[in-house]
């Protein structure tokens, strides 16, 4: 993919995009931070097979009050 779009004169964008994401972990403290469009979860497996998954990052939209 990298080799065509070097190759390419002419690059189609409309699904192009880029994020950065950064977690940080001191302890029992936790710092999330993000840029672009991206999600995060974090899953904690134990013992009896069961997955936790919490939502690390709430989505915003233009659309929304809290944005």
């Amino acid at each position: 993919m990298y080799d065509k779009l070097r190759r390419s004169r002419r690059l189609d964008a409309v699904q192009s995009g880029c994020f950065a994401l950064s977690i940080v972990k001191q302890g029992d403290l936790m710092l999330v931070a993000n840029v672009g469009d991206s999600r995060v979860v974090l899953g904690t497996a134990f013992n009896d097979d069961t997955i936790n998954v919490i939502q690390l990052i709430v989505h915003l939209m233009p659309n929304m009050p809290q944005e």
